[in-house]
């Protein structure tokens, strides 16, 4: 997230839905410590969920950064 990071890397990116992007900004209200930080705001979140679809010509979607992935198959 925005405040704990010097830098990210958009390494793998997950195409999101309204309806997700809707129950992550439910489930995020529910850290009340961080209630009213900026990064928590609704209009924040989905601006985030915006940009990160824009780049993957998506309407929504999220990103991560890779630090290790681990396959079963």
């Amino acid at each position: 997230m925005i405040w704990n990071n010097l830098s990210f890397a958009t390494d793998y990116f997950c195409v999101i839905e309204y309806r997700d992007l809707h129950k992550k900004i439910e489930a995020l209200s529910a850290y009340k410590t961080q209630e009213g930080k900026s990064y928590m705001q609704p209009e924040f979140i989905k601006s985030m969920a915006l940009v990160r679809g824009t780049q993957i010509n998506a309407e929504y979607a999220e990103a991560f950064e890779v630090i290790r992935w681990i396959d079963n198959l």
